[in-house]
């Protein structure tokens, strides 16, 4: 999946899930909202893409 979306930044992506399950008591607000804005709609994107395509 990484390979057929190298635009998505995956290392980011984990980065942040990393913070957000271990180090929740250090999100901030302003971390939570870039997140959502800015890469959850090409995530959105790309699981609609994998879901729709046969593999």
């Amino acid at each position: 999946m990484k390979a057929r979306h190298p635009d998505i930044p995956w290392r980011q992506v984990s980065g942040s899930g990393n913070t957000y399950r271990h180090d929740y008591e250090e999100v901030a607000h302003r971390l939570v909202w870039g997140t959502v804005h800015e890469f959850l709609p090409a995530l959105r994107a790309m699981a609609e893409i994998e879901l729709t395509e046969d593999r």
